[in-house]
């Protein structure tokens, strides 16, 4: 396979497992050096093993990304250890262990906590990456986004309106980078088979008596045009093409990853 990324530094926050870990594995395959930026040290060095294993440089950056003296941490972190930043994929987001709730009996706190996860980490991440791109004049940042920020739905109002925040802040970001190289886009993802949403949909399985895999299956036949489940695999694809030079006139865009599911 064409290696679209060789000897390129690609930084992936919450690479340790589901989309993210998916994101990283393909970036090494097509030839980047990456740094995988986690909370979780298990998952992260795994992922480090995996890349290690695809014969790439691969490194474990332990950071909350919500806070910005860690996130400055990464970036001086990842420029010593690799030499440059090449590529940021703002990955960190969902509920944050908080409950699904109608907005009118939201918490406060449960809705602070998923802004925070989805909207200041990526403002955070992307500001600091910024600032090292706009020296070497060149990058590429991708944020991921999900079809809820361009259509809710009941009981993930926090979610929705972070993830719709995403989607007008890569474009604005896009406008303000462009003059020095930079290019930002956003990718939505569906319904993704990852840990986070197995753990979302616990208790839909536990009252009614089916698997995931069923509630899964019954969505793909109702709501998706391409008939099955969105994997990890899915993204990446997209992501990987964004960040290559087959992407290279491209900013600014929030490009639906759904089967047909979200169409504008």
């Amino acid at each position: 396979m064409e290696k679209r990324l060789k000897d390129r530094v690609a930084v992936v926050t919450g690479g340790g497992q589901g989309i993210g870990r998916a994101i990283s594995l393909r970036l090494a395959r097509e030839g980047a050096d990456v740094v995988i930026v986690e909370i979780n040290a298990t998952t992260a060095n795994q992922v480090v093993t995996e890349g290690l294993t695809l014969g790439r440089k691969a490194i474990a950056l332990y950071a909350d990304v919500i806070d910005r003296p860690q996130v400055n941490h990464v970036v001086r972190e990842t420029v010593q250890a690799m030499g440059k930043i090449d590529i940021w994929v703002n990955n960190v987001g969902g509920r944050r262990n908080t409950q699904l709730s109608r907005i009118v009996d939201m918490k406060e706190e449960v809705w602070d906590a998923v802004i925070a996860n989805n909207l200041k980490s990526t403002f955070l991440c992307s500001q600091a990456a910024a600032r090292e791109m706009i020296r070497r004049r060149s990058g590429k940042i991708i944020n991921i986004a999900s079809l809820l920020g361009k259509t809710g739905v009941v009981n993930v109002g926090h979610y929705a309106a972070a993830k719709a925040a995403v989607i007008r802040f890569t474009d604005v970001l896009a406008k303000e980078l462009g003059p020095y190289g930079i290019q930002v886009n956003a990718v939505c993802p569906g319904y993704v088979d990852t840990p986070a949403l197995r753990e979302s949909l616990a208790s839909l399985t536990a009252e009614g008596g089916k698997t995931f895999e069923e509630i899964m299956a019954e969505m793909a036949v109702r709501d998706i045009p391409l008939g099955r489940s969105e994997m990890p695999e899915d993204v990446a694809n997209v992501v990987a093409f964004l960040c290559s030079d087959d992407a290279s006139y491209m900013t600014g865009q929030a490009i639906n990853v759904t089967g047909g599911q979200e169409v504008h």
